[in-house]
């Protein structure tokens, strides 16, 4: 293969090293899956030889010769080829083939000048977004999109080939089958809750959605999830968008304490109103509480793409010291910053965050939590407990969602109700007896059922537990 000569006036590309295994592939045509496995007809630069290749493929996949006999007929409406007649231009491929040992050598040469070419186009795109971009177009945007575009570079078409061919995906599965049954399977974060972690599991790779009114415990059943999974050695990212970094960690301390002899509510400890007694209690559990495995991000109004940027950061470093980035938690969708391409059309702006965090979990090998916030339409039900009707006029969420979970709490709502306010006392017997119920109610699960789970939920001490035995994780 000659030595490449790059110039700086034309993409990087090697014709002649696509000429030679266009020949060599067809003089060893069983060659042709291997190289098929690495290397994407789009990867070539010559548009010919990007259908000849094409070709080679399909006719080797069915068993057929690849020759320039076979091949003419593809190319029968074609006047000329480069300049060529097809017949002689096919001919001339074959008459100065590659040699079978250095095939896949010059496959991955043209693999990495399409990806040089592809970097060419990022870096162009990204110059002239930064000249022409209006100016509510953050550079934090902009930035974002272009490590978009490297991540999805980085993702070949050749491997995507690979992994998805049945053999490839039986041996995958059979894999993950065996280790989970002998114990040594990737973990998969648990809440804890035994009964609900039994129907929903939160795959790597997942979206899951996490719903409900105002006040019906979204945060908190976040936080606590998330010191479940993180006392089990799950590293666990928390982005919140509301709820600053010091209340999110007095809520873990106060989850800490729940169970101490001396609990304290998250409000008491992030306002200080504690005496010396209780103070020195805040003290151990806090330092507890300091060594979970949570990274928490309050910076207000970040993008998908932001969150994927840090999320990929933190990865990095996580494996850096031999760790994995294992869940992330996003409060909430209401108060992401949505890109200026859709002018304001809420539902398309949410369908893009959906679809950008889907992806991103499945680019990241993370699972992604979302919260959001459902509308008013719940509060004009009898019943209001949310449904998955309710999530659709939201963009895709329903759609792009592995998961959905809707929260509810009967409290709030018997606090409201004109028999309570009346004094009743068949009614304020039962709204006693269920003040700390929380219904989680898994309306969408791709792997398991779906079905209304009851916990225990102290909103003050953010302490969630098994609703029958209050058993701690």
């Amino acid at each position: 293969m000659n030595a490449r000569v790059i110039d700086p006036r034309q993409p990087p590309h090697n014709s002649e090293a696509e000429r030679q295994l266009l020949g060599g592939l067809m003089m060893a045509n069983d060659v042709a899956s291997v190289i098929s496995e690495q290397l994407a007809p789009e990867q070539f630069h010559i548009a010919e030889h990007r259908r000849i290749f094409a070709e080679i493929v399909r006719l080797a996949s069915e068993g057929r010769p690849a020759n320039p006999v076979t091949l003419k007929g593809a190319f029968a409406s074609d006047e000329k080829i480069a300049g060529d007649a097809p017949i002689r231009y096919i001919m001339g491929l074959a008459a100065d083939p590659a040699a079978r040992h250095v095939m896949e050598d010059y496959a991955r040469s043209i693999a990495d000048l399409a990806a040089r070419r592809a970097l060419i186009g990022i870096g162009e795109e990204m110059m002239s977004s930064a000249y022409t971009a209006p100016l509510h177009e953050s550079a934090d945007d902009m930035a974002a999109a272009a490590e978009q575009a490297l991540m999805s570079l980085r993702i070949g078409a050749g491997q995507d080939a690979l992994s998805g061919a049945p053999g490839a995906v039986v041996a995958r599965l059979s894999a993950q089958m065996r280790a989970r049954m002998d114990g040594k399977g990737v973990p998969i974060p648990k809440t804890g809750l035994s009964d609900f972690d039994r129907d929903l599991s939160f795959e790597r790779g997942d979206l899951t959605v996490l719903a409900g009114r105002p006040a019906m415990g979204k945060t908190q059943v976040q936080v606590a999830f998330a010191r479940r999974m993180a006392r089990k050695g799950f590293n666990v990212e928390l982005f919140s968008f509301e709820v600053r970094a010091e209340q999110i960690m007095a809520r873990l301390v106060a989850a800490e304490m729940a169970m101490s002899h001396n609990p304290l509510t998250y409000g008491a400890i992030y306002r200080g109103e504690l005496d010396s007694e209780e103070f020195a209690a805040y003290e151990r559990f806090a330092e507890a509480a300091s060594k979970l495995p949570v990274t928490i991000h309050d910076r207000a109004g970040q993008t998908a793409a932001q969150i994927e940027a840090t999320l990929r950061a933190r990865k990095a470093h996580l494996e850096r010291q031999g760790k994995s980035l294992d869940i992330a938690f996003i409060d909430h969708l209401g108060l992401m910053r949505m890109g200026a391409r859709y002018g304001g059309n809420r539902n398309m702006e949410i369908g893009e965050v959906t679809a950008t965090l889907k992806q991103a979990a499945r680019r990241l090998d993370c699972t992604i939590v979302l919260l959001s916030q459902l509308n008013r339409a719940v509060e004009t039900r009898d019943n209001k407990r949310p449904i998955l009707a309710d999530l659709r006029e939201s963009g895709n969420i329903e759609q792009d969602a592995d998961n959905v979970i809707f929260l509810y709490r009967p409290a709030y709502y018997d606090e409201k109700d004109p028999k309570y306010l009346a004094g009743d006392p068949d009614f304020i017997d039962m709204a006693e007896a269920r003040k700390h119920d929380l219904e989680i109610i898994i309306a969408k699960n791709r792997i398991g059922p779906t079905r209304t789970h009851t916990a225990f939920l102290n909103i003050a001490h953010n302490d969630l537990a098994e609703k029958t035995d209050r058993s701690r994780a």
